[in-house]
């Protein structure tokens, strides 16, 4: 099944949000008449980069206000909390989440979820939380036992996935260097789950993620030294260590054995994605395709400069993003699905998530919105600019 075909549904962020819903003020309601659909292009929420989860409508994120929400047409952002007099202080503000991590937050058009490590005296276990779309009305859906720390989330059709790291000894008290990286699949129906994926090495990471016609293909950086050659290593050698190996497997969602698939990746932070028959990825080669059918690989554009395979768009092309020279612009690209490259211009604007009316980015202020059918035809030209604070 191709991959712009096929019937799985990705929950990005928030979903339509109807007139009926509408908080503080109107904030969440949208315009008489307008229908407003999410399309499926943003696979996943890095943690990273500031727990926002994005979608054609607005963003959701945790801020100084708890829980609040950017709407994507009037830049506006709000707490979700619609509690009369609340200042959003403390945790009888039923936005506010007391949890070293509140992250994940999604909307499904009749409940928000998140996931946290909250009522938690140790950070042994995540937790997937359901309430209402102020907040209220919480209800603990799911116990991620094991996990420490969400580097990424993705929710897809009645699975959520979460690509963890587990890096601290409670017992000792201490961190740990040669740390357990993984993936988390939970299944919200069968409401069972377990670790699909898991590594230990120096430094490990699992920090990228798409869903593939029922397969999750990731990347994973750590370094290929043990901790004892590590530890002998002087400083400046020690840092070239922890650089070490960034590699691309899949492996089922229903789990099974992971499946090596290239190494040399030079972008591990949202570096994979699928496009038609084939799966982007960047190597220090320069952009790469991989084939599932035939597992057969195909240099796309060669070069040293970094690719950063950024998002699709609904009509499941590819954005490319080429870091230039001076490290501080960058060339975009639409990738057709038979891997043909169309260069669309030069900016300073780091794109984190594209969608028909909307994409998201990040420049010197913090993060930006633009409109996606202009950038396409060159004009980047930003819309507002917002803080997530």
């Amino acid at each position: 099944m191709k991959n712009g075909k096929k019937k799985g549904r990705i929950i990005a962020g928030a979903a339509v949000l109807a007139a009926a819903l509408a908080v503080a003020a109107g904030v969440f309601s949208y315009q008489s008449g307008k229908e407003k659909t999410d399309s499926l292009n943003n696979r996943y929420c890095p943690t990273v980069f500031g727990n926002l989860n994005y979608s054609d409508n607005g963003v959701f994120y945790y801020g100084n206000e708890g829980i609040s929400y950017l709407d994507a047409e009037t830049g506006r952002e709000v707490s979700v909390c619609t509690k009369a007099g609340c200042r959003h202080e403390d945790a009888s503000c039923p936005a506010k989440v007391e949890a070293l991590y509140r992250t994940g937050i999604v909307y499904d058009g009749k409940k928000l979820y998140y996931i946290s490590d909250g009522d938690t005296r140790e950070l042994e276990s995540l937790y997937l939380t359901e309430c209402d779309i102020n907040g209220s009305n919480r209800k603990k859906m799911a116990d991620f036992e094991g996990l420490q720390s969400p580097q990424a989330i993705a929710y897809y059709d009645d699975y959520v996935i979460v690509a963890y790291m587990n890096g601290f000894d409670w017992k000792k008290r201490e961190e740990i260097n040669n740390r357990e990286a993984g993936i988390y699949v939970y299944n919200r129906k069968t409401k069972e789950g377990g670790k699909i994926y898991h590594s230990t090495a120096w430094a490990n990471l699992v920090s990228s993620l798409d869903v593939i016609d029922g397969d999750i293909y990731f990347c994973r950086s750590y370094s290929p030294l043990s901790e004892e050659e590590v530890m002998q290593q002087g400083a400046g050698e020690s840092d070239q260590a922890l650089a070490g190996a960034a590699e691309l497997y899949k492996v089922p969602l229903e789990g099974g054995e992971a499946e090596y698939i290239a190494d040399k990746i030079s972008v591990s932070v949202s570096g994979v994605t699928g496009i038609g028959d084939m799966v982007l990825y960047s190597t220090e080669e320069g952009l790469q395709a991989y084939f599932p059918k035939t597992k057969k690989t195909k240099t796309i554009k060669e070069g040293e400069q970094v690719y950063n395979v950024t998002s699709r768009l609904s009509d499941g092309k590819g954005i490319v993003r080429q870091i230039t020279g001076d490290g501080e612009n960058s060339d975009y690209y639409i990738c057709d699905k038979e891997g043909t490259l169309k260069w669309i211009g030069n900016t300073p604007l780091v794109f984190m998530a594209v969608y028909d009316n909307v994409t998201y980015a990040m420049d010197n202020n913090g993060w930006a919105a633009l409109d996606t059918n202009k950038w396409q035809k060159g004009d980047f030209e930003v819309r507002y600019s917002f803080q997530a604070k």
